[in-house]
C-alpha cells in the first residue's frame, strides 16, 4: 500500500510544479522522485532475488519445468518463407554460380597445356595399392571416424 500512496503522493507534486514554479515545490519534488525512485529500486531488486529463488528451485525440484521455462522463451520466430520461393532462391543461386565463373580460372583453362604435365611427386601419379590402404586403415585410432565406425 506504501507504494500506492508513494506514486499519488508523486503524481500530485508533479500537477503542483506544473501549475507553480516554486522553489519549495521544486525542491518538494526532487525530494519525492528520489524517495519513490528508492523505493522503486527496492521492489525491482526484491522481485530479481525472488525470480532467481524460484528458478533456483525449479533447477532443484523440478529440472523439466525449468529447461521447459528456457525453451520457450528461446524460441526465434521469424518469416514464413512459402517452399516455392525457397526453392527458386536455391535454383537461382546455382544457376548464377554457373554464369559467374572466375575469368582468369577460365583463360587459365583454355591456354594451359594439361597434356605435357610433370609431376613434382611421381609416387602421386601411381595408382593406390592394397596393401597401402590397409596400412593406412591399421593406423586410425578406433571409434575415432564417425562416418565409416571403424
Amino acid at each position: 500500500m506504501k507504494n500506492v500512496e508513494m506514486l499519488k503522493c508523486y503524481k500530485c507534486i508533479i500537477c503542483v510544479c506544473n501549475n507553480s514554479v516554486c522553489e519549495t515545490d521544486r525542491y518538494e519534488l526532487c525530494k519525492l522522485k528520489l524517495l519513490y525512485k528508492r523505493v522503486i529500486g527496492r521492489k525491482k531488486k526484491a522481485f530479481k532475488f525472488k525470480r532467481c529463488g524460484e528458478f533456483e528451485n525449479l533447477k532443484r525440484n523440478k529440472p523439466n519445468e525449468f529447461w521447459r521455462y528456457f525453451s520457450l522463451h528461446n524460441v526465434k520466430k521469424g518469416r514464413r518463407i512459402p517452399l516455392n520461393a525457397f526453392k527458386n532462391h536455391f535454383e537461382q543461386m546455382f544457376t548464377d554460380n554457373a554464369s559467374n565463373q572466375n575469368r582468369e580460372a577460365k583463360e587459365f583453362d583454355s591456354t594451359h597445356d594439361f597434356s605435357n604435365f610433370t609431376s613434382s611427386f611421381c609416387e602421386l601419379d601411381n595408382p593406390i595399392t592394397y596393401n597401402e590402404v590397409c596400412k593406412a586403415m591399421s593406423l586410425i585410432k578406433k571409434s575415432r571416424s564417425s562416418v565409416d565406425k571403424l
